[in-house]
Order: C-alpha cells, then structure tokens, then sequence
C-alpha cells in the first residue's frame, strides 16, 4: 500500500513541476521541446513500475508468476460455480 501511496505521490508532483515549468517559460522555439521533454518525463513516471517488472534477469519470474496468479485465478473461480 505504501508503494502506490509514493506512485500517486510521484506522478503528482512530476506533473505539478510540469505545470508550472509550462507556466514560466516564455513562448520561443525552445518551449516545445521543453514541453516535449516534460511529456517524456511524466510518461516514464507512469510507465516506471512496469519498467522494473522487465528489468534484469527477473522478467522470466514475473511472467511465471503471472501466470501462476492468472491460472489460480481461473481455478478458484471454476471451484465456486
């Protein structure tokens, strides 16, 4: 619970520094990519705890677990009808 509560957390201010960057640089040919590079920032946010599923040697783990989940899943539901 306390890793969503510092996901939320992160997104919000990643997006509220966004904001407020937009804000105060003046409108020339380097506030798109400036805009460009904020948009970047805010979807690797987003994106970060997949990202860490796929990093390193612990993507076969995680698909295997996954699966393990799905199909426990399928059982435990199947047992109730």
């Amino acid at each position: 619970m306390e890793n969503i509560k510092n996901y939320i957390i992160s997104i919000l201010y990643i997006s509220a520094f966004a904001i407020l960057l937009e804000l105060f640089i003046p409108k020339n040919k380097i506030k798109k990519y400036i805009s460009a590079m904020m948009s970047m920032l805010v979807i690797l946010t987003i994106a970060s705890p997949l990202l860490n599923v796929f990093k390193g040697d612990n993507l076969e783990d995680a698909i295997d677990n996954a699966i393990y989940a799905i199909s426990s899943n399928q059982y435990e539901l199947s047992r109730k009808r």
